[in-house]
């Protein structure tokens, strides 16, 4: 298609749009307002969207597992494709123990690594919230221990002072991604996650795009900065993907895989209901 013909399909879009917005009755403006109005997708909707784009079979590579059930949007995906493999990273001791208990069924599917990505091998000082915070503090969050940084301050800024002698450092394994992934013959990824609290744009710039081509791309912005998150979506746009951003999360699947007919007409917006 010659750029002639790429502006006026824009253009047919847009009038297309147009057209919807001028003539469909209330019910309907009121629905696409109010898909306009909350930024986000469901969690129904997120794994349709997943399921229907891989499919039956699949290997996955997950950055940041914890105990890989917990808020995991893909936990149920996992459990119920028997025919999906993949791989868990995890570094931090006690949500790795976790981790390997909650899908001790399916150890002939999945591969564990007890490590944390980084742009260099060796071992770093790792920070998370201890189980006894609970005890003292009832009131905190249910995703406290779903915590986990190299920037000790994140914590503290996402739980507040209080939160400060329940904050443990573990020095945990680092590597590469492109080492783990080596370490672990992976030839193949079809759905790659990534949920890091804030690290998750430096992960994704080490992701091989050249190598691997994930059908489906889902990683945490909350946490990420202005620039961090511009910088992620351009990196996944200049690579194939359409995006579409939850609440918390952005979603990126590869431009030939087909979206709903409302996200291609208000898909253009930076927060999208899908």
């Amino acid at each position: 298609m010659n750029l002639l013909s790429k502006g006026k399909g824009a253009r047919m879009l847009r009038a297309f749009k147009k057209f919807v917005l001028a003539t469909a009755p209330e019910p309907v403006l009121s629905l696409l307002k109010a898909l306009r109005s909350r930024p986000e997708y469901s969690d129904e909707n997120l794994v349709n969207m997943i399921e229907s784009t891989i499919g039956s079979e699949a290997y996955f590579v997950k950055v940041g597992a914890n105990d890989g059930r917990k808020y995991d949007p893909l936990c149920e995906l996992i459990t119920s494709r028997s025919e999906w493999r993949g791989l868990f990273i995890e570094p931090v001791g006690f949500a790795f123990a976790k981790l390997l208990s909650n899908y001790a069924y399916g150890r002939a599917r999945f591969v564990f690594a007890r490590v944390a990505v980084a742009e260099t091998t060796g071992v770093r000082p790792f920070f998370y919230v201890v189980e006894k915070a609970r005890e003292d503090y009832p009131q905190l969050p249910d995703w406290y221990d779903q915590l986990g940084s190299f920037d000790r301050n994140h914590i503290l800024w996402l739980l507040g002072s209080m939160i400060e002698p329940y904050i443990a450092c573990e020095n945990v394994p680092c590597d590469t991604l492109r080492n783990i992934l080596a370490a672990h013959d992976v030839v193949r990824v079809d759905l790659f996650h990534i949920d890091t609290e804030g690290y998750d744009y430096r992960v994704l710039r080490q992701f091989d795009f050249d190598r691997f081509r994930p059908r489906v791309v889902l990683y945490e912005h909350a946490h990420l900065t202005k620039t961090e998150r511009k910088n992620a979506t351009n990196l996944l746009k200049g690579c194939g993907y359409r995006i579409c951003c939850g609440r918390f999360d952005t979603l990126a699947v590869l431009r030939k895989r087909n979206f709903p007919v409302l996200f291609q007409l208000f898909g253009k917006k930076a927060d999208v209901c899908i």
